[in-house]
């Protein structure tokens, strides 16, 4: 009697072929979302290797569906053959092998009616399910928009009225603008320069260095001496610019890494300012006024400090490796009237 094939002969094949669909939809539709999951949960490896990776699957699984393919094709079309044959291809059969035969293909008919109902039940499940996972998904990224947005929207008019509080009259006011800014500038990557960009010109508008308090001596007369010129006494910084000057100072620099963005304070006045520790890496200060100012342990790594008045300027462990335009006549000026050591040996 010939041998009756049943579901269960490609049964693994059909639910291997459909797992292996899912899969490679979710790898070929989704992977920088795989990628940047995995990457999430295993920092230390690179990015493009989990791409990689995910592409590789994806090829894997895709040639993995060929050879399903190609195995489960003849099972079909065997099984489908001999399922549908007509009752006079077995006529010569014996009675009771051919009752036995029909009575197996009945069971087999059944069986097949039977799990292509299931079968489509479970497809509809499946769709179902597939189509709850991608609304919620929009959902998700609708939310996480909303909310992008809605941030976006809260920075912005805190920083409106933060400006709007820089320009006031009352000194507590400019504090507390000065200080919402500064909050900005932490929260906010999109704006932290644009931030520091408005304290330094605010530094610049308020306290600019008047060309008239500069010591009228001709330049061959500063070219003789080794010794910084005495400068005609300036007022030290309002609290409102110390503010901003230890906001600049105490910054943040992870937004600022790879950038190529430097602050602007020439020919600003900065006698006496605090600036202890501050972050001053490739600052523009040419021409600025630090005389007396307190720079211990600053960092002026590339700093631009031509023409810059040192005078009595504490520099004790500042960093000036690679200043621009620093002379040992400026470190003199310093050295004259402090402890600070000779910081400019060894740039």
């Amino acid at each position: 009697m010939p041998q009756v094939h049943t579901l269960r002969k490609i049964a693994p094949t059909i639910i291997a072929l459909i797992l292996l669909v899912a899969a490679a939809d979710v790898s070929i539709f989704h992977r920088a979302d795989i990628a940047q999951h995995f990457q999430a949960a295993v920092a230390i490896i690179p990015r493009g290797l989990f791409e990689l990776a995910v592409a590789l699957l994806t090829a894997l699984m895709l040639l993995g569906l060929l050879i399903i393919f190609r195995r489960l094709a003849p099972s079909v079309g065997s099984f489908a053959h001999y399922l549908w044959a007509a009752p006079g291809s077995y006529d010569g059969l014996e009675l009771k092998d051919r009752i036995a035969f029909e009575n197996a293909l009945r069971a087999n008919r059944i069986q097949v009616i039977t799990a292509a109902v299931q079968g489509l039940g479970g497809i509809a499940v499946l769709i179902g399910i597939y189509f709850a996972w991608a609304n919620l998904k929009t959902t998700q990224k609708s939310q996480t928009e909303t909310i992008r947005l809605t941030n976006e929207g809260q920075i912005t008019d805190r920083f409106t009225k933060a400006i709007d509080q820089l320009g006031s009259s009352q000194l507590d006011v400019r504090l507390g603008g000065i200080y919402a800014l500064e909050r900005i500038a932490r929260d906010s990557e999109k704006d932290h320069w644009s931030i520091m960009e408005v304290l330094t010109t605010y530094v610049r508008e308020h306290a600019p260095v008047n060309t008239d308090d500069k010591p009228s001596v001709s330049g061959d007369t500063r070219a003789r001496s080794n010794k910084a010129l005495p400068l005609a006494p300036l007022p030290a910084p309002s609290p409102d610019l110390q503010a901003i000057l230890t906001v600049i100072g105490r910054r943040e620099l992870k937004f600022e890494k790879g950038k190529d963005e430097h602050l602007d304070l020439t020919q600003t006045n900065l006698q006496g300012a605090h600036l202890t520790g501050a972050h001053l890496n490739g600052a523009y200060l040419n021409g600025a006024h630090l005389n007396s100012a307190y720079l211990v342990v600053a960092d002026l790594t590339g700093a631009h400090l031509n023409s810059a008045y040192l005078n009595g300027a504490d520099l004790n462990g500042a960093d000036l490796k690679s200043s621009i335009g620093l002379t040992q006549s400026q470190v003199n000026s310093a050295l004259e009237e402090t402890n600070t050591p000779n910081c400019l040996e060894g740039l």
